[in-house]
């Protein structure tokens, strides 16, 4: 990792990266965005993202110390559509209360 991060424990890290694809793991992670430096905009999220197409963790934390997120294909860029957006790849996690839980995509519509 490229710095030390503000929401992720080494042992959530460690979970996070047997879940991510084979082909994306061994690569260097690497910080696109944080709130604590580039302030809270999202449309500097989107702009960042384009900074390493592929896929991406995306770690959002709460301020009650909820830690959640998931792996997503970036570029990100705004959806008018309110359908699922990714590929097998993908997936979203929680954090609450102590080791990351997983949710792969299903194929089912929620509505």
């Amino acid at each position: 990792m490229s710095e030390p991060s503000q929401l992720m424990t080494e042992n959530t890290r460690s979970d996070l990266y047997v879940a991510l694809p084979v082909l994306s793991r061994g690569k260097k992670w690497v910080l696109l965005y944080s709130t604590w430096r580039h302030g809270i905009s999202l449309s500097t999220l989107y702009r960042r993202s384009n900074l390493c197409p592929g896929l991406s963790l995306l770690v959002v934390g709460d301020r009650k110390g909820a830690v959640f997120g998931g792996l997503v294909e970036a570029p990100l860029k705004p959806s008018t559509k309110k359908r699922y957006q990714g590929s097998n790849d993908t997936f979203v996690f929680t954090n609450t209360p102590g080791r990351p839980v997983i949710y792969r995509p299903t194929g089912t519509a929620f509505s």
